[in-house]
């Protein structure tokens, strides 16, 4: 009777493919994001709105951090399971030993804003500045502002040696020095460029012209282990998220307004066009990785492989 009961057990396992293991692996139907205000997350908030990941079988539930810090902590902790992110953090967070993977690519939208009255209020004022001209720039320290930065000066032939760093982690406090004249320079996200530049500030460069920014979508070890098909289900509703907030961007705006909880006064600000999820490129973690080992950030440089995981993607 045992040896007839253990036969019938692994009859049903095989047919189903393994399905007996899959649902112990996997019993919650709720994925845990927390979020940034920030308009990379216009994708999700549209997929919600519309009930895409309803339709594919996963509940999700957004926790919205104004702090990066608190978030950090938050994935650290395991409330959350995943972020949108940058692959700079996912970089620095492996090589200290705490397990996560980049699952995909993310756009985002950065800008370089001279202050108001500023008299370097352009690009070509800003390359034809006298040599050894040094210009307050309201950046947050190793991180993907400071990246985007240097990349935006770069391409367009400004010395990245005019920047005099100025550390402002909290974003309107970088905002607020801008706007007052206490820095010539800061680089912000959208929507706050559109606020600061309706304020009278200037646009020196932005992100559009750059091949990519290295916004990512990323999960920890645990929720890919536990949740695989939640996470492969949620790509497949961002998707369609995605191609929703295509047809008709501006449809769309108010609502990003509210979730993410951006001022009021945002209510004009650009969107990236978002592309269907991708994989971090190769090219794009040897950038940023060669960049982060110039800063000294980083005594080795991780596999590839040991931060990036494409095969959650559809």
């Amino acid at each position: 009777m045992k040896q007839a009961k253990l036969s019938l057990l692994l009859g049903i396992f095989l047919i189903t493919g393994g399905t007996l293991k899959t649902v112990c692996a996997e019993p919650s139907k709720t994925l845990v994001l927390g979020l940034m205000p920030a308009v990379n997350i216009a994708p999700i908030v549209v997929a919600e709105a519309e009930g895409f990941f309803q339709q594919e079988g996963i509940s999700l539930r957004i926790s919205l951090f104004k702090n990066q810090m608190y978030r950090e902590s938050a994935l650290q902790a395991g409330t959350i399971d995943g972020t949108v992110s940058d692959l700079i953090n996912a970089v620095n967070a492996v090589s200290n030993g705490f397990s996560l993977k980049v699952t995909s690519a993310s756009e985002g939208v950065f800008g370089l804003v001279a202050a108001p009255k500023s008299k370097f209020p352009d690009a070509s004022s800003w390359r034809n500045a006298p040599p050894g001209t040094k210009l307050k720039v309201g950046l947050l320290e190793n991180s993907i502002v400071y990246y985007v930065t240097e990349r935006m000066l770069e391409l367009r032939g400004i010395r990245t040696s005019i920047i005099d760093l100025v550390s402002s982690p909290q974003l309107p406090a970088r905002m607020e020095m801008l706007l007052a004249g206490k820095i010539d320079a800061a680089c912000l996200p959208e929507p706050m460029i559109s606020l600061a530049l309706r304020s009278g500030a200037t646009l020196v460069a932005d992100t559009e012209s750059l091949p990519y920014t290295p916004g990512v979508i990323l999960f920890t070890e645990k929720a890919l282990q536990t949740k695989p098909f939640l996470i492969k289900a949620f790509y497949r509703g961002y998707n369609r998220g995605i191609a929703s907030l295509g047809k008709n961007p501006d449809r769309w705006k108010p609502l990003i307004l509210e979730k993410a909880e951006f001022p009021p006064t945002a209510k004009e600000f650009s969107l990236p066009k978002f592309a269907p999820a991708r994989v971090t490129r190769m090219e794009e973690y040897r950038d940023v990785t060669g960049w982060m080992r110039t800063k000294g950030l980083l005594s080795f440089i991780p596999p590839y492989n040991e931060v990036v995981d494409g095969t959650y993607v559809p």
